[in-house]
């Protein structure tokens, strides 16, 4: 680093590396599958009714505003993400009960 242009360019990449570590966090994520399409545009409606605290969901207990619900375009799925592994471990559970395929691995 002979130069002070890549001396800059060092010091904005420690700043930006200290940056991302203390404004990250781990994400859970994984994708439900079902045969049916309704089912997944019933099943994901629920979990954000869920999310949101207008519905109680009895075997899946307080609602986790962190989760995020989203179907996706292949017709028969649709995938789950929060910040908190043990919702995600419920959530996964509680789908595979009601015979959703899950991408979970734990």
């Amino acid at each position: 680093m002979s130069k002070p242009s890549e001396m800059r360019v060092a010091m904005a990449r420690a700043v930006a590396a200290r940056w991302v570590v203390s404004n990250s966090q781990r994400e859970y994520r994984f994708s439900a599958f079902t045969a049916s399409y309704a089912d997944v545009k019933r099943t994901a409606s629920a979990l954000r009714v869920w999310r949101d605290g207008k519905k109680r969901l009895a075997s899946l207990g307080v609602p986790a505003p962190a989760m995020g619900v989203r179907e996706l375009g292949a017709g028969g799925s649709f995938e789950v993400w929060s910040s908190d592994a043990t919702v995600m471990k419920r959530v996964a559970k509680w789908l595979e009960r009601r015979g959703f395929q899950t991408t979970w691995v734990w």
